[in-house]
């Protein structure tokens, strides 16, 4: 699944790239709840917001998306949590009495367990016109809990990150299940509670349900960012970066031959180390120690290109000698009107 939407919400549009597993990254520029919230909210059974926020397919000729088209499903490490107490809008309750539902044998089971209350409320010695409400799946799920320290699993200590292995499979195969819409999970967050280690683990679980349900992740971990490029959003100013245009920008105003395949192989390499640097008026180098380090050519270009497309400011200790001549006399053009 690989697909781009065009959102236009009142004075508001950007471009959002949706992959298999796609991963969505902002700056300080963005506030990215109100940005997405209402996305989010329009991709709901019985949505609201139908007049007031467009959605189009890039890749369909920009077919106009109705709210029943898609359905959004918002989750985090929080509220994988709050699932686990099985409250009325839980899904995993759902799931549990789905399959408690689906048991040839549960209903003799509750038939027996009826039975027995009644035989067990008959020998009450009172001359009282005593009687039992029958016991259902409503009442079986009452008494039902979930303990997660009781869990093992000698591959994390970490209880979030294993009620997260256990749980988010189960969520993923219920959705497939009951959800006749085709689906997204949209997770926040996922880095929250996590080590870099146990956030590696994460990214290959949430990798391997994408194949699945296709995931959309809010990240401000770049260990979570998507591998591939129509599956990467960075925001900066409410805007769009990584669309088709950007590439054909930089094809176009490159000082040398690029071809497209080699930008954007270099920008998602660089995007993967470095974007959680870039806002912080970084030192470029192609030789010492610096905030970035960048050897080849178009790599050079690549994120001088980036940073002025972002107004955002660097500096730079650089080896004029080890550069294409065009390439370096780009950087000092785009760091001189920066």
């Amino acid at each position: 699944m690989e697909f781009q939407w065009h959102i236009r919400e009142e004075q508001l549009q950007y471009d959002l790239n949706i992959n298999g597993y796609s991963s969505i990254y902002t700056n300080s520029t963005t506030d990215e709840y109100s940005l997405l919230d209402n996305l989010l909210q329009y991709f709901q059974p019985r949505s609201k917001l139908k007049d007031n926020l467009k959605v189009y397919d890039i890749d369909e000729e920009y077919e106009e998306l109705s709210t029943k088209h898609y359905q959004i499903i918002h989750l985090s490490n929080e509220q994988v949590i709050e699932e686990l107490k099985l409250g009325s809008k839980a899904l995993l309750k759902s799931k549990i009495k789905n399959e408690l539902k689906q048991d040839v044998e549960a209903e003799g089971y509750l038939n027996t367990i009826n039975s027995l209350l009644d035989d067990l409320v008959e020998r009450v010695p009172l001359d009282l016109p005593l009687r039992t409400n029958p016991f259902n799946f409503d009442s079986l799920m009452k008494l039902i809990s979930i303990n997660m320290e009781d869990e093992t699993d000698e591959t994390s200590c970490n209880i979030v990150l294993r009620q997260n292995n256990k749980i988010l499979p189960i969520l993923t195969d219920h959705i497939k299940e009951t959800v006749s819409t085709p689906t997204i999970i949209y997770f926040t967050y996922p880095e929250n509670y996590l080590s870099p280690g146990e956030q590696k683990e994460m990214r290959e679980l949430l990798n391997h349900l994408s194949a699945d349900v296709p995931i959309i992740v809010l990240t401000k971990s770049k260990l979570f960012l998507s591998s591939q490029y129509r599956g990467l959003n960075y925001f900066s100013r409410n805007q769009q970066l990584f669309n088709q245009q950007l590439i054909n920008d930089m094809e176009w105003e490159a000082p040398t031959i690029y071809e497209q395949d080699e930008l954007i192989e270099s920008l998602v390499k660089i995007v993967h180390k470095y974007i959680d640097l870039i806002e912080i008026y970084p030192l470029v180098s192609n030789y010492q120690d610096a905030d970035i380090h960048l050897f080849k050519s178009i790599d050079l270009y690549v994120f001088s290109f980036i940073m002025y497309k972002l107004k955002l400011r660097f500096t730079f200790e650089l080896q004029e000698q080890e550069i294409e001549a065009p390439v370096y006399k780009y950087i000092m053009f785009i760091y001189e009107n920066l």
